[in-house]
C-alpha cells in the first residue's frame, strides 16, 4: 500500500466514527428501552401470580 492509500483509508474510517458511534448509541437505548419493558413485564407477572395464590388461598380457607 501506499501512503495516499492509507490516508483514503483513514479517512474513511474517519468518516465512518460518527455513523458506528450513533449505531452503538442506538443499540445501547434500545437495549434500556427492552430492559425496561421486561422489568415491567416480569413485575405484572410477579403480581398477577400473586393475586392469583391469594385467590387460591382464601377458595382454600372459606
Amino acid at each position: 500500500m501506499n501512503k495516499s492509500e492509507i490516508e483514503e483509508i483513514s479517512d474513511n474510517i474517519k468518516k465512518a466514527q460518527p455513523k458506528l458511534g450513533f449505531s452503538i448509541g442506538q443499540i445501547s437505548k434500545n437495549i434500556d428501552q427492552a430492559f425496561s419493558q421486561l422489568t415491567v413485564t416480569a413485575n405484572q407477572l410477579s403480581r398477577n401470580i400473586q393475586a392469583a395464590l391469594d385467590r387460591s388461598k382464601s377458595n382454600k380457607d372459606g
